[in-house]
């Protein structure tokens, strides 16, 4: 599914594969399912502890989607498909991430997967959250750094 959402990537956005975009595709749930594993991934007793680190990890995955997408160096095949279909019919990623993740979130549904209020939650949150760090990125990125970071320091 990954290398068919890379080539429409390329058809709609002219955005060419990358060596990240596969290793993307194959090491991301690899890691989830590693960390997971490892129980590196905290597990709350309580609802509210539960909704405390949910709200957390939407934060920080949506941060660091918004720090490795800001470069342009490559993207994973669902954030090069969100970019091609911003890019290239002018649609807002919030909207265009929003309408990604439910769609993925239907056809997990439809395939057995279990979907509950946090899986919603996400398919809705996670194109606005985005939206609003990928900007910040970039400004952040903007700024220079090394030598002359230093000398605009001193001034």
């Amino acid at each position: 599914m990954g290398a068919i959402i890379i080539l429409a990537s390329y058809v709609i956005g002219r955005i060419k594969p990358t060596v990240g975009m596969f290793l993307n595709m194959i090491f991301f749930g690899l890691f989830i399912d590693l960390f997971m594993w490892l129980k590196w991934v905290p597990i709350g007793e309580t609802v509210i502890v539960r909704g405390v680190l949910f709200a957390a990890g939407l934060l920080i995955y949506t941060f660091g989607t918004g720090m490795y997408i800001s470069p342009r160096l490559g993207a994973g095949p669902r954030d090069s498909f969100m970019l091609a279909l911003h890019e290239r019919m002018g649609w807002g990623i919030g909207k265009v991430r929003i309408g990604i993740e439910c769609t993925v979130t239907l056809f997990g549904f439809l395939l057995g997967g279990p979907v509950s209020v946090g899986t919603l939650v996400t398919a809705l949150a996670i194109g606005p959250l985005i939206k609003q760090f990928i900007p910040l990125w970039e400004r952040m990125m903007a700024k220079p750094y090394g030598k002359e970071a230093v000398t605009n320091l001193a001034e």
